[in-house]
């Protein structure tokens, strides 16, 4: 059989074909776009203004203080003014110096120190010569009596300045009492400059403990008129 000829395409019918397809070419391309560009999402309803501090509430009235009670009045004269210091300070040393006794309270039949006793005056560095030195200025000073010398740092050149200033250091008590109260020869050489001359020991310790000095009486001289 002959073969049917194959029609040919008009250029009419080209032109049509192009214009289709052209145009679903056209009309896809929208698709396309919005398939690749995000889409923002819409805006949120704006939130109301939120407040921190809450309503403010009035603060309750204070309660007023109550009036300070009436103060006593000044001394206006120093004839009121009465100080009795009455200073014996403690001198001994601790019951370890017993006297020979033991720890239970019983004294070695043997006169010789109690542990104690050892132990309390090595604690305090009392030793044989300081011994001798102390009973030599005071013979009658017992080892108690020398431990609270030694305690105090109660020295022979101590005792003989403060008598070379008029103290009269009769007793081992009176030694340790001046000087645990840091009553030295020059203490004693400026009350007497300042017109206090010969006190006792019981007397220099008050002045000492109290603070009583040569400036303290010469800022005070002009009130010696009681009647200022």
């Amino acid at each position: 059989m002959a073969e049917k000829p194959t029609p040919k395409l008009t250029r009419t019918t080209l032109s049509v074909l192009m214009f289709i397809a052209l145009a679903v070419a056209v009309s896809s391309f929208p698709a396309f776009a919005q398939r690749d560009v995000d889409v923002p999402p819409p805006p949120l309803p704006p939130h109301p203004p939120l407040s921190i501090r809450g309503p403010l509430v009035p603060a309750p009235p204070r309660t007023p203080r109550p009036p300070a009670p009436p103060q006593a009045p000044l001394l206006s004269s120093l004839d009121a003014f009465h100080v009795d210091l009455d200073l014996d300070p403690i001198v001994d040393v601790d019951d370890d110096l017993g006297g020979g006794a033991d720890e239970k309270g019983e004294r070695r039949s043997d006169g010789r120190l109690s542990v104690d006793e050892l132990i309390a005056l090595r604690i305090h560095d009392v030793t044989p010569e300081y011994i001798d030195e102390m009973r030599a200025t005071f013979p009658d000073a017992s080892l108690r009596q020398i431990a609270s010398m030694r305690m105090h740092g109660v020295t022979t050149a101590y005792v003989r300045g403060m008598r070379a200033a008029g103290v009269q250091v009769r007793s081992s008590r009176d030694a340790a009492r001046l000087r645990q109260m840091g009553v030295t020869p020059a203490f004693v050489k400026q009350l007497a400059e300042a017109g206090y001359r010969n006190l006792s020991v019981r007397e220099l310790t008050r002045l000492a403990a109290a603070g009583v000095d040569a400036d303290f009486i010469s800022d005070l001289e002009k009130y010696k008129d009681k009647k200022r």
